[in-house]
């Protein structure tokens, strides 16, 4: 029973790409973020490649043919679908991203603090930043600033609020200082 080495390589290449969509669909990070890396690894992986078997480019690789080629078409064309899922009238659909839910919650914490121009929050990517239901926002993080001595105090925060699409505004529910 003889192999072919070429199918074998297909068949990798789908496992591997098949692996990668699973993952992508299962992270909770932002697609241009792990688009952006994993760019950055086929970038790595096409160097290695070249490095390992030689190829100087001289002439040209084999074309990506068959069902292999086939499947490569359909996950470029589903990705393409994915990334574009805010391009059409979906405001029905629309919520609000991690990194708006942080901003409206600074903005809410802030309005409680002495000296609100100093306010210094941790890092948006070190908050804990959670969408118990369908537009219902939690965020959880620390901010430094001056009190009312003119003394530095770091202060816990938890912040619950609301996003209506209807109108695209955000409401607070309530913030639990410690």
């Amino acid at each position: 029973m003889s192999q072919n080495p070429e199918a074998a390589k297909g068949c990798g290449v789908l496992i591997l790409i098949s692996v990668w969509f699973g993952i992508g669909m299962g992270v909770s990070i932002s697609w241009a973020w792990y688009l952006g890396i994993s760019i950055a690894l086929l970038f790595i992986g096409y160097f290695i490649w070249k490095k390992a078997t030689g190829y100087n480019g001289s002439e040209p690789p084999e074309a990506v043919s068959g069902i292999g080629g086939i499947l490569f078409i359909l996950l470029i064309i589903v990705l393409l679908v994915r990334a574009c899922g805010g391009c059409g009238d979906n405001s029905s659909t629309s919520s609000l991203g991690e990194g708006e839910a942080v901003s409206y919650a600074k903005e809410f914490v802030k309005r409680d603090l002495k000296s609100p121009s100093t306010a210094e929050f941790q890092s948006t990517y070190s908050m804990k930043v959670e969408e118990l239901q369908p537009n219902k926002w939690f965020v959880k993080g620390y901010v430094d600033s001056q009190n009312a001595f003119g003394g530095t105090v770091r202060t816990n925060f938890g912040c619950f609020m609301t996003y209506h699409p209807e109108n695209d505004n955000v409401t607070l529910d309530e913030i639990i200082y410690d």
